[in-house]
Formats: structure tokens, C-alpha cells, sequence
């Protein structure tokens, strides 16, 4: 199995859901604009080479539409532009995985990475630099004729990128390790864009991580330098046996790999089992390497010896070939086409290996028998096998070189065999059969296993099914360190909410540790109950929980009605704990909230045990009314069990009294510091939609986006507040006191907003010391079909507010935030549009809702912060109304990304190449911040409009004098798009369901921790 980036995770969660291809198709036009002939939609012919797949299972996917990036800088575009929008997406390196979504996404974006295939070797001939779009029969006949080879893979049509970075067992790893520890140097792409590279001297951290976790919270690898070595002709001996034969293969097989292969390096070897009529029935096969051929290419290396003996073949080849060769060789019977499946497992060798690896053979012929028969009766085929690969004690050596890999493995715990249940089948019907076989196989084998006290407990990511916890395996400090590292290099969780998903964990079973939980969706609600009493009973493993989504709006219970009973409550009975159900009624009495909130959560737990004892409790507001209650109360009560959460992903959350007043008295400090929730938050990122419900609903709802932020503003650790496709069209009853968040707080990043101006700027002056504002407008629906506009005075005002910290500006507005020209001459430089009714551009005053909204909290928001309300109650520092103004004062300011327009003024709104109607009293380098290190002119067209082109050529020619520090400027030579020029096919001014922009957000899925 290849976990290429953003499919394989290391929180294992998140896959984005079901998003409809017209939801992508402006992303998709996005792309197409800035990549150019490297965008394919369906129907075309590159579009069909791109999804050829090894398993059919992922070839029945069917993105929007394929990227193929041809450099690390096309790549970084994409990535960028994905990302910005929150765009689902995945990457294809070989698509060498089994199961569906491993490398693909339907209607989402796929990233194939084919035509990055270079292949370089240095001067010296210690160094490949392969690309992610090689396959490893790719790399062997390049390096063949040159007598080198690398540690690398034996399949030919099996990507580079997946194999390496989730491990990648090899012909040499006896001698090298696997293929992950024989990286010289990574460069990445990040989840902001910027490029990378990491080596045991350069982020060391990012590289050890990539090595073996599979990469995708780190971002996309797009070259890979190898460590390269003289390599002539291999030595295979591969023999078949029937399956009797196990009892002398497998003892031999056991010791060869406990003591034979670390003792020669050279050697290799694995076991296959299978089933061929053809052949008699269930055979037994040995495939024996060795990387130093003998002089007699009929002698067997020393190594193998003690094999040589056992006779009674139905097949005997001895091959002595280039890697090529033999990879081809390999390769026969792993063609593209059919579906696939892998699972896996390991166990310890050492006393008592032997007899357990045979005892497993039986059980495999037992679950053969149940696919085998299932397809017979359904005059289908199938294949499945066994295969045991030793992971022996050299290998291990080797691989804790180089600060060692992620995948927690040491030889002071021992060799070990990776068991690969493997089967290839031709049709849909049979992929229960094949799946629930194969985890029962694999379940069983962990039972035998731990019985003997030989259970490794670590799973081969690439050859693991997406229902198995493979980072389990790692260990507790891999995991954590993995962590660490993710949010080190992709802090807001770009590539981790875009990542493959576990399917719900059987909590009535067993209940593993979790780094990500959610209540959104039906499933989740019911796996909710089992956990919760887990938790109850035993509060520490809660705090394995890092991150938190939550969708509970009650709107789903309006759509279907409102019934005294609802066939949902036919579910079969579960049992439950009256000792844990009575401690999660005692945590809910001491949490400290109203005797309102505490007696909702009281009767939803109630109603909730009713229906899972299948009691049929009353439901006189309709089922999903009722679970919604509940789902309020367990995300109230798993919030307060997980004390660890550094991390947010709030979508709707509908009238949730009670959560809302836990969220209120924790963020306030009005609780008990026992009972307080999200102490360790770091970000909050607040969605617009996370469950594709009704749009309208979930647009409009969205506009209360000041009210979330004040769940979270005073919190003790939490830093970044992230809005992703809101708007407060007529909505938004929330009033804001500035300066009163926590100091901590410092970055607010508001994606495709339809704000107005007062909201805007009320975020801005909520922190106490803001430090990183990225903003960035369009596309996003509004009633009017339009993209709502607000007053650059107002957002400079604002902005003067925190000049004195402000190090960060990204005002990517090209569609939103500009001068409203009224008319030729109408427009002076001295005009004011920031009167109280100019603050919203619509007419409509927040004032209005100013004392309903003066409660307790803002009370104590306005007795530790303190200024003027709103945007036009802002004393008046600059003259020129209609641009943004001057940011020289802004002594901190070193990177800006801004719009020309902005600065320049009115007549430029809606045509670039207009005149300006009043020539700006300033130039350009004037109203620059004079620290600047980074600068980004977003939408400037080079010799479109004369007197802009004036003040860019003289700024270019004054920036050396002026601003020391600027390193680098971009979007003068080339045009760097704005944000909301990438919506103009979809979003201003057109209101057709079909066409409007449909917010793209993670459905998120329970995540077993690492």
C-alpha cells in the first residue's frame, strides 16, 4: 500500500467527504488559470492516463479534475491555491495503492505527479536525484547501465514517492536499511507554498519525519536524494512447493531469518502463499536473494544452505540478472487492473516463532476457503496469500543511521515478520467478503500472537489497510514527536484535514486513544455514547485528544419534520454501562453551568440511554431534534474530558445552550479552573460548511463568526483564529470590544469572506497584540448574488490599532475590498465614507443591536480592553479617504501582500486600465512600512494603466535606498492573481444554483492516535 502525500496520514483522519463536482469546478478553473495545459477534466485523454490505477478500487474514483504539475514550483502553485481555497484534494505518485482513496479523491482534486520524473546522478556517484513521478522500473533502467542501484523498490510499476516515505522494503536493505534511510536530502512543498529542503543538517526534524510516516502532514516531496552505490547482477533462487512442505520451509525460513541474514547483509528472502488449482491447490514458495552472485551461478550462497536441502519442488528457477530483470520478473503478476487488498500484521521471531508462523497457515487456508467459495458461488475469482517478510536485526541496525526513521522500531526490541494478507479479485461483490475475511484473519493472528507473548504490534504502512492503526505501532514517543513535527511545518492543519479517513472505530468493543475526534454526523453522535463512557470511567485516555470537530446544527430536524417516532429508533440495542451513565450524569451536574443547561443535558444523556437500550423513548419534536440535544450535551462533555486540545474545527453549532455557556465560562474564567475546557487551545478554525447541508442555511448561519471568537479571545494559550467562507450579510447581532483578548493571541486569517467593514474590523482590534492578519475576499455567495465590499479607511483605521505589532499583512482582496467610485470627479481625497452608516455599505448599523448584545461578557471584554466600538468612531489620521493609506508608521510591518488598487484609488474597481480619477497625493514608496522584507503587489498587469506603471517603476528604482531589509518583491514582473479573481467565473453577480461557490470544507473523521 503507497501512502502518497495527503493520502497517508499520520493522524490517519479527515478525508474530505462526498463534495460535488460542481462544488470543485471553480477550484479546478482556478488551477487551469494559473497552470495552464496542466489541468485535465473528464472526458479527455490525459485526464483517462491520469487515472489508471494499479487497483481498480481507485480507479473508480473520479476527481473533478487531475493537476500534473511539471515542477516543484508548479506543485507549490497548486498547492497554494488548494489550499486557499480549502480545496479537497490528494496526490498520485505510482498509485500503487489498494484501497479506494488511497490516491484519489472523488470530485475533489487529484494531484499526479508523473511528469516530475527526472532522474539525475552526481558527479561522484553517491547521489540520485529522483523525482516523485518515477516508478522504481523507471530508476533501475536508468541506473543498470550505469552499474548502480539504490535502495529501492521490487515492483516495477510501484511509485517512488509512496515507498519511501512510508518505509520501502528492498533487495539491499539486509545491508542499507530500507529505503527511507538512505534519503540524503528531502525538498518539500509546505502547506503555505514555500519550498524546503530537509537533511540531517536542514530542518532535521522535517526529515526524520518523512521517514516512514507516510509524509502528508508535512506537505509534498517533490525530489528525493538517494544515496546510490556499484551494484552488478543479482542472485535469485525461487522454488514452489506444495503446501505440506511448510513444515520443513517455515522452521528454515525462521532461522535463516533469526540468525542466518544477519550474518550476511547480502541476503534476502520472503515467503508466498497462495492457492493455484493448477498447481494442486495451496502451495508454498521461497524467493532467495543475494546482492553478491557466486562464481557458479547454480551454487547457493552460504546464507541459504540449510534451505538447499529441502526437495520436492513443483517449480526450481535459479536466475542470475540485473535489478531490472528480476524487478520485471516481479512485476508479472502485479499488473494494473482488478481490486486489491492488503492488510498486516507482525510478530516477534525468537522462541517460538517457528511454530507460531506455521500454526498461522492454517487459519489463512480457512479464510481462503470462505473468499474462494464465495466467488465459486458467484462465478467469479480470486487469490488470496500469505506472504512473510523478515525484518531482521541488521535491518534494524541500519535503521537507526541519520538520527533514525518515524517508524519506532529498535533492535533492543527485536527482529521481527511483517505478515502481508494479500488477495486480487475481479469484482465488486466480492469486496465484503474479501475485507471483513481478511480483518478477521488479521485479528486472529494478533490473538495467537499475543497468547504467546510474541505480538510486535507494528504494522508495514505500505502494506496496511485504511481501517488499521498502523501508527499505533510506532509507540507513544514517535507519536508525540510526530505531532510535534506536524504542527510545526502545517500549524493550521492544511494537509491534515485533507488526509484519508478510518472508518468509526467499534467503541462498544474497545476504545483506542484518539488524537482527533468530531461529533457531526450521525455515526459520530452514536460512537459519541461509548466513548463518553469510556472516558468516564477511565479520564486519561481522553488526553491523547488534540484536535476537535464539531457540525451539530439543529436545521437537519427542520428539514425532515417534526415525528413521534422515527425509524432510526429501530437500531438494535446496545448495552450500557449504568455505572459510567451514572458518572456522566454527575459530570454534567459539576460542570458549574445553569440549572437550564444542566437539566437539557441531563434529559438528552436520559433520552440517549433509552434509545440505545432500544426502549423507544418519546420523540414529540422528531428523532433528529432529540439526537441533536444530545449531540450538544456529549460534544459539552467530551470537551471537558480532553484537556489536551490544541486545536479546533468549528462548523455549525445551531442553539446549543448548554455548550455555548460552557464555551462562554471557560474562555471568561468563570469557572473553576477543574472544570474549564480548551485550556490548551492554540487555533480555532471556524467553517462554513463541514457537513454539505443545505447552503443557504449554512452561509447565513455563519455569519456569527464575532460571537465564536468569543469562546475562545481570552484563553490562556490560544494564538490563531482562522474564518474560512463567511459573511454577516443582515445577520451578524454581535458587538466586540477591542484590546480585550489574551496576549497571546496574534494571527487572524480570514479566507473568501463576505464581510462588512465593521465586522472586519472589529476582528482586527479584538487581539491584544495582533501580529499576523492574512485577509481574503470572493466567491463566497451572498443573498444578492454578490461579493459585499468595505470602506479601506475603515480597515486602515482598524489596522493603526495594532501598528505597533502588526508584523504580517496578506490583504488578498482583489475582489472585495476596493474604492466604490460614485462617478467621474464625485470622489475627492478628503471625502469620508466611514460615517456611521457608511461603516456597513448596505445600510445597516450595528448599532442597532448594540445594547441587546451588552451582556456580562462584553462587560468584562470592555473592563480589560477598552476603545471606540466601531470602525467610524475611530478618530480620522488620514486625509485620503479612498485608498487604505499609509502604512510608513508600521515600524514592525515586514512582509505585506497587497492590491495596487488599494493604495492607488478610485477608477480602477472594475477596470484596470481606467484612469485614476484623482491622481493619489503621495507615490507609492512613500506609503510602504520602511522595514519591509517580503512585498507582493496582487493583480498588477504590467503596461496596463500609465500612471500606475509610474509609481511601480519609480518604486522599483528607489527600493535598494529605501528599504535595506526588502529581500524580495513579487507580482512586478509577473502578475500574481488576487484571491477573488479566481471566483469570477463562478461567484459576482450570478446567483444560479449550479454556478455559485460552494464552500469546501473536511468531513472529519475519527482519528486513533499515532
Amino acid at each position: 500500500m503507497k501512502f502518497s502525500s495527503t493520502n497517508l496520514a499520520i493522524l490517519a483522519s479527515t478525508q474530505f467527504g462526498t463534495s460535488s463536482a460542481s462544488s470543485t469546478c471553480g477550484v479546478c478553473s482556478a488551477l487551469a488559470r494559473q497552470l495552464p495545459e496542466k489541468v485535465f477534466l473528464p472526458n479527455t485523454t490525459q485526464y483517462a492516463t491520469s487515472n489508471i490505477y494499479w487497483s481498480d478500487r481507485q480507479a473508480e474514483i473520479h476527481p473533478a479534475c487531475f493537476i500534473t504539475p511539471e515542477s516543484t514550483e508548479d506543485v507549490s502553485t497548486a498547492i497554494k491555491i488548494l489550499v486557499s481555497l480549502s480545496a479537497p484534494f490528494t496526490v498520485k505518485s505510482g498509485g500503487h495503492t489498494a484501497f479506494d482513496g488511497g490516491s484519489n479523491i472523488q470530485n475533489g482534486v487529484t494531484i499526479d505527479l508523473a511528469p516530475l520524473n527526472h532522474l539525475n546522478v552526481s558527479d561522484d556517484r553517491q547521489t540520485v536525484s529522483i523525482g516523485p513521478g518515477n516508478r522504481w522500473i523507471d530508476v533501475s533502467e536508468a541506473l543498470d547501465p550505469l552499474g548502480l542501484a539504490v535502495v529501492g523498490g521490487r515492483v516495477g510499476m510501484v511509485g517512488v514517492s509512496g515507498l519511501i516515505l512510508g518505509g520501502g522494503i528492498s533487495y539491499f536493505s539486509g545491508r542499507y536499511g530500507w529505503a527511507c534511510d538512505n534519503v540524503h536530502r528531502f525538498e518539500v512543498v509546505l502547506a503555505s507554498g514555500d519550498v524546503v529542503y530537509a537533511s540531517p543538517d536542514e530542518n532535521a526534524d522535517l526529515f526524520w519525519a518523512l521517514r516512514g510516516s507516510g509524509g502528508s502532514n508535512f506537505g509534498v516531496v517533490t525530489n528525493f536524494d538517494l544515496a546510490s552505490f556499484e551494484q552488478g547482477n543479482i542472485w535469485l533462487h525461487n522454488r514452489l512447493f506444495p503446501m505440506a512442505k511448510s513444515t520443513e520451509l517455515v522452521p528454515a525460513f525462521n532461522e535463516l531469518s533469526l540468525n542466518g541474514l544477519p550474518g550476511d547483509a547480502d541476503g534476502h528472502t520472503f515467503l508466498v502463499m497462495m492457492y493455484l488449482a493448477e498447481l494442486g491447490g495451496y502451495i508454498i514458495g521461497d524467493y532467495l536473494y543475494h546482492a553478491q552472485p557466486p562464481s557458479d551461478p547454480q551454487a547457493t550462497p552460504a546464507v541459504f544452505a540449510s534451505t538447499a536441502t529441502i526437495t520436492g519442488t513443483l517449480f526450481n528457477s535459479t536466475t542470475v540478472a540485473n535489478v531490472t530483470t528480476h524487478i520485471k520478473a516481479l512485476s508479472e503478476g502485479n499488473q494494473n487492473g482488478g481490486r486489491k487488498a492488503w492488510f498486516g500484521v507482525s510478530v516477534y521471531l525468537g522462541e517460538g516463532s517457528s511454530q507460531l508462523l506455521q500454526d498461522i497457515i492454517p487459519l489463512y487456508q480457512e479464510r481462503s476457503e470462505i473468499v474462494l467459495a464465495t466467488a465459486a458461488s458467484k462465478n467469479l475469482t480470486a487469490m488470496p496469500m500469505l506472504v512473510y517478510q523478515p525484518i531482521t536485526a541488521n535491518i534494524l541496525e541500519q535503521m537507526q543511521k541519520n538520527g533514525g526513521n518515524a517508524l519506532g522500531l529498535s533492535p533492543e526490541a527485536g527482529p521481527m515478520v511483517h505478515i502481508q494478507v494479500d488477495t486480487h479479485w475481479d469484482a465488486a461483490e466480492l469486496d465484503e467478503v474479501v475485507e471483513s475475511s481478511a480483518a478477521d484473519l488479521v485479528a486472529k493472528i494478533t490473538r495467537l500472537a499475543e497468547e504467546r507473548g510474541l505480538s510486535a504490534g507494528y504494522v508495514y504502512l505500505n502494506y496496511a489497510d485504511k481501517n488499521q492503526d498502523v501508527y499505533a505501532g510506532y509507540g507513544e514517543e514517535s507519536h508525540a514527536r510526530l505531532r510535534e513535527v506536524a504542527g510545526k511545518y502545517d500549524a493550521e492543519g492544511s494537509f491534515r484535514a485533507r488526509q484519508w479517513d478510518h472508518l468509526i472505530p467499534d467503541f462498544w468493543s474497545s476504545v483506542p486513544p484518539l488524537f482527533r475526534i468530531k461529533v457531526a454526523e450521525a455515526d459520530d453522535i452514536e460512537a459519541s455514547y461509548p466513548l463518553l463512557a469510556s472516558y468516564a470511567t477511565n479520564p486519561d485516555a481522553a488526553l491523547t485528544v488534540n484536535e476537535f470537530g464539531i457540525d451539530t446544527d439543529r436545521w437537519p430536524s427542520r428539514w425532515f419534520g417534526f415525528r413521534t417516532h422515527d425509524e432510526a429508533l429501530n437500531d438494535p440495542a446496545r448495552p450500557v454501562d449504568d455505572a459510567a451513565h451514572q458518572l456522566l450524569e454527575d459530570r454534567a451536574r459539576k460542570l458549574g453551568l445553569s440549572q437550564a443547561s444542566t437539566d437539557s443535558m441531563l434529559n438528552a444523556l436520559s433520552w440517549k440511554k433509552a434509545h440505545l437500550l432500544g426502549q423507544r423513548p418519546e420523540t414529540p419534536r422528531g428523532f433528529r431534534e432529540h439526537n441533536f440535544e444530545y449531540a450538544c450535551a456529549a460534544a459539552t462533555l467530551l470537551l471537558s474530558f480532553c484537556k489536551n486540545i490544541t486545536q479546533v474545527y468549528w462548523g455549525q453549532m445551531g442553539s446549543c445552550t448548554a455548550l455555548e455557556e460552557y464555551l462562554h465560562k471557560s474562555n471568561y474564567g468563570i469557572l473553576p479552573a477543574e472544570s474549564r475546557a480548551l485550556q490548551q487551545l492554540e487555533m480555532a478554525r471556524i467553517m462554513s460548511v463541514t457537513n454539505g447541508l443545505y447552503r443557504d442555511t449554512r452561509t447565513y448561519r455563519r455569519s456569527e463568526c464575532l460571537r465564536e471568537l468569543s469562546y475562545f479571545h481570552r484563553l490562556p494559550r490560544f494564538a490563531n483564529f482562522v474564518l474560512d467562507a463567511f459573511g454577516d450579510y443582515q445577520m451578524h447581532h454581535e458587538i466586540f470590544a477591542p484590546k480585550s483578548s489574551s496576549p497571546s493571541f496574534k494571527r487572524i486569517q480570514m479566507r473568501r469572506t463576505g464581510a462588512t467593514g465593521s465586522v472586519i474590523g472589529m476582528l482586527i482590534r479584538a487581539p491584544l497584540n495582533l501580529e499576523e492578519l492574512v485577509l481574503s475576499t470572493g466567491g463566497l455567495w451572498l443573498h444578492e448574488g454578490d461579493i459585499s465590499l468595505a470602506s479601506l479607511k475603515g480597515l486602515h483605521k482598524s489596522l493603526l490599532m495594532q501598528k505597533d505589532t502588526l508584523k504580517v499583512l496578506d490583504i488578498d482582496v482583489g475582489a472585495g475590498i476596493w474604492p466604490r467610485a460614485r462617478g467621474e470627479g464625485e470622489i475627492g481625497w478628503e471625502d469620508d465614507a466611514d460615517g456611521p452608516e457608511g461603516d456597513e455599505e448596505w445600510g445597516w448599523v450595528l448599532e442597532d443591536h448594540a445594547e441587546l448584545r451588552q451582556n456580562e461578557y462584553f462587560a468584562m471584554d470592555e473592563a480589560l480592553g477598552g476603545g471606540p466600538i466601531y470602525s467610524h468612531e475611530l478618530p480620522d489620521t488620514r486625509p485620503y479617504g479612498y485608498t487604505i493609506g499609509s502604512f510608513h508608521d508600521f515600524h514592525k510591518l515586514t512582509h505585506l501582500s497587497i492590491t495596487l488598487r488599494a493604495f492607488m484609488g478610485p477608477g480602477l474597481t472594475f477596470f484596470p486600465n481606467a484612469n485614476l480619477t484623482v491622481k493619489p497625493p503621495f507615490r507609492l514608496f512613500e506609503v510602504l512600512p520602511p522595514n519591509l522584507e517580503y512585498l507582493c503587489f496582487y493583480d498588477y498587469d504590467k503596461g496596463i494603466n500609465a500612471e500606475i506603471d509610474d509609481h511601480v517603476r519609480e518604486f522599483t528604482e528607489k527600493k535598494g535606498e529605501l528599504f535595506p531589509s526588502l529581500r524580495e518583491v513579487v507580482g512586478v514582473d509577473e502578475k500574481m492573481p488576487a484571491g477573488g479573481t479566481l471566483y469570477k467565473d463562478v461567484g459576482y453577480g450570478n446567483n444560479k444554483e449550479s454556478r455559485l461557490f460552494q464552500p469546501v470544507d473536511p468531513e472529519f473523521g475519527w482519528a486513533v492516535a499515532i
